[in-house]
């Protein structure tokens, strides 16, 4: 199973390196980490240096597009699973990887996603919204839930979320 991570990046802040930190420690180790860096002050290269596997590609803001950005990635990769990435999210611990490829078990799952736990210091609403959009139980989302889930059945979180490249 060969996964590539893809990260957008723009104006990385601190969470950035504890990002590329606990990606280096997973206990499935990920084939590549391509950074979609739009230029600017910060430099990106510098702060992916000590990270083996961390690649970064260069672009101008107004190449910049959310989707066409990810999608330029997912050209470049040569993995077999694609794992899109936000620079500020942080692995809760070193199974991410291993738990979001462990979905991939069942040929019928095409993407996984993991839960975005609100910050410590967030707003009510934000806590209310998290812990609905992101149970703490996982589910296989298909056709069947559009009864009961309406347009949340397709909901996938970019911040991080695993697709099979084929797909």
């Amino acid at each position: 199973m060969k996964i590539d991570v893809i990260i957008p990046v723009y104006r990385p802040g601190k969470e950035f390196c504890e990002l590329l930190e606990r990606l280096s420690h997973q206990t499935l180790p990920v084939n590549r980490i391509l950074l979609m860096n739009t230029r600017t002050e910060v430099d990106v290269e510098a702060l992916a240096a000590p990270f083996p596997g961390a690649e970064v590609v260069n672009l101008e803001q107004a190449d910049f597009d959310h989707g066409g950005t990810r999608d330029w990635g997912a050209g470049l990769s040569d993995g077999d699973y694609l794992l899109f990435l936000t620079q500020d999210a942080l692995p809760a611990d070193a199974y991410l990887v291993e738990h979001l490829a462990a979905a991939f078990r069942d040929p019928t799952v095409k993407a996984a996603y993991a839960r975005q736990l609100p910050a410590k210091d967030c707003r009510t609403i934000e806590r209310y919204t998290r812990a609905f959009n992101y149970p703490d139980k996982p589910m296989v989302k298909t056709k069947k839930n559009l009864e009961t889930m309406g347009i949340k059945t397709y909901f996938a979180s970019n911040v991080c979320c695993e697709y099979r490249k084929d797909i």
